[in-house]
């Protein structure tokens, strides 16, 4: 006979602290309206079947079976189906919780998209379990429901190197997410630290310090990638001059481009136009 005792030790590690606030199943039918939104809560897909698109702020994410998209709080986000092959998900809205990329810089992101196909079966077991739980809503339900949505938490966790943060999502998330926002979407214009306070009514050193907080980074170091990367395109595809491409993307001057393309590309803009169209001879 063999006999393994396994000793139970008290917990040491933080408990998930979250709360969900709805569980859905949805699928893809005539009636499905796309419309772009966004929560001051996290929400978590789980997509069952089909394929799609999940638009997220300005960029489009394609879906498959077994992803899980978790979409941070005050993130602009809608779903699209494929009509061939319609898309069908279950939806959590969680409250108090986020999920940040690494442990050791906490650094947090807009979403995150992860596929669970070797964990399938955990997950259908967790999801059902909590679908069950809320539709019978018998005696116990909400403590079962809390201790499934943790243990749903803790599945995601143990397979992927991200953290939770188990706060309650605070102001300064939202007032980062407008600023990146802005960033995103008037980056060739003339930016400066003191027009993104003007704009957001923020003072610019805190401005400084909860952007950096929320996403690792400086907001003009944000904003002149910005630039580099629509810069390189402009290289690459235009008969531009360096000043134009320059010009185009926001920035005060030639020197000044050249100087920060090179600090993030290694070479300057004229080096990588050259070095593009030499490996690429027609």
């Amino acid at each position: 006979m063999s006999n393994m005792t396994y000793s139970f030790k008290e917990p040491t590690d933080k408990k998930i602290i979250a709360k969900m606030l709805y569980i859905s199943s949805a699928k893809y039918g005539l009636d499905w309206h796309s419309t772009q939104h966004e929560h001051n809560f996290t929400e978590i897909f789980y997509i069952l079947g089909g394929s799609g698109i999940f638009k997220i702020n300005s960029y489009n994410y394609p879906v498959q079976k077994d992803d899980i998209v978790i979409v941070n709080p005050f993130v602009s986000h809608t779903e699209i189906s494929d009509p061939s092959n319609p898309l069908e998900y279950i939806a959590l809205a969680v409250d108090g919780f986020t999920l940040t990329s690494g442990t050791n810089n906490n650094r947090l992101s807009d979403y995150f998209i992860i596929n669970y196909k070797e964990k399938r079966n955990e997950i259908h077991f967790c999801l059902k379990l909590l679908l069950d739980e809320i539709k019978t809503k018998e005696s116990g339900y909400e403590t079962a429901c809390r201790n499934l949505l943790e243990l749903f938490l803790r599945i995601i966790k143990k397979h992927v190197n991200y953290d939770f943060s188990t706060t309650s999502y605070v102001r300064s998330n939202y007032e980062c997410s407008r600023i990146k926002e802005y960033i995103d979407n008037n980056f060739k214009k003339d930016i400066t630290l003191d027009s993104l306070a003007d704009y957001t009514h923020l003072n610019k050193y805190y401005l400084s310090h909860i952007f950096l907080d929320c996403y690792g980074i400086p907001p003009i170091k944000y904003l002149n990638q910005k630039r580099i990367e629509e810069s390189k395109h402009l290289l690459v595809t235009t008969n531009y001059s360096i000043l134009q491409i320059a010009n185009i993307v926001g920035f005060s001057s030639q020197s000044y481009f050249s100087q920060i393309f090179k600090k993030s590309c290694g070479k300057t803009p004229l080096e990588y136009r050259k070095e593009f169209f030499k490996k690429n001879k027609r």
